[in-house]
């Protein structure tokens, strides 16, 4: 794997990141303006970091998944 091809997983994977974490952090902003309670602060950090880290897992893991299925397939059209 080049360098070229590594930034552009490394980018593809932080863009669908944040994609993905701006609704999880956005949902949980508009749910404590609403709502002002302690116990919801609280628990709602933890739901918040629980879902980014899934998300960016998830995110990682689909982008490298993707590139070896690209190398599977360029593999077996060079044979």
């Amino acid at each position: 794997m080049d360098i070229s091809t590594f930034l552009g997983l490394t980018s593809k994977a932080v863009i669908t990141f944040f994609q993905a974490g701006i609704w999880v952090v956005g949902f949980f902003y508009l749910l404590l303006k609403t709502i002002k309670n302690k116990d919801l602060e609280t628990l709602s950090k933890y739901i918040i970091g629980i879902c980014l880290g899934i998300i960016l897992f998830s995110s990682i893991f689909s982008v490298f998944n993707d590139y070896s299925n690209l190398n599977i397939i360029e593999k077996e059209d060079s044979q």
